[in-house]
């Protein structure tokens, strides 16, 4: 049994996300937005990015980095077939993880991934822990691969729908 002094590295790195990346991801993105959305039965706290001049589409990246997802929020401006490929070949390429159907609106979305360098972590307490070790350590890695992302997404989403 616990002594009631054990850090909670979940809330943590809910914290250091909320406060310290959301701020540096507004600096290159400053319609960026920390979010809470209900998916499946957890709710996600993620920070939402728009991308594209008319921000047809937003990038969303769960605190944790455990889930992605590239939607369309407007329907009316779809991505081309070519530019969805893209967009699924690029996220399953630097994240590990693949494409997930969630249905229409989603482009790509995997509830699966981890951090880069973290992949073979399976214990969710050991993973929370070294996620909050680079966090705390060097946030600043986390948001060159939120905004790298981010980057080449909006490029995309630019030229293909």
């Amino acid at each position: 049994m616990g002594t009631g002094n054990e850090i909670n590295f979940d809330q943590k790195v809910l914290e250091i996300f909320k406060s310290q990346i959301l701020c540096m991801v507004r600096k290159t993105y400053p319609g960026a937005k920390y979010v809470v959305e209900l998916k499946g039965d957890d709710p996600w706290c993620c920070l939402d990015i728009p991308l594209g001049e008319s921000c047809n589409y937003k990038l969303s990246v769960n605190y944790d980095m455990k889930a992605i997802t590239v939607e369309c929020v407007n329907p009316k401006r779809p991505i081309t077939p070519k530019g969805a490929e893209l967009i699924r070949h690029i996220l399953s390429e630097q994240t590990n993880a693949h494409n997930e159907d969630w249905g229409k609106s989603f482009v790509w979305v995997s509830a699966s991934v981890k951090y880069p360098g973290l992949e073979d972590i399976k214990d969710d307490g050991v993973y929370k822990y070294e996620l909050y070790r680079i966090y705390s350590e060097n946030p600043q890695s986390v948001v060159d691969k939120i905004l790298g992302w981010a980057g080449e997404l909006y490029i995309i989403t630019e030229c293909c729908s």
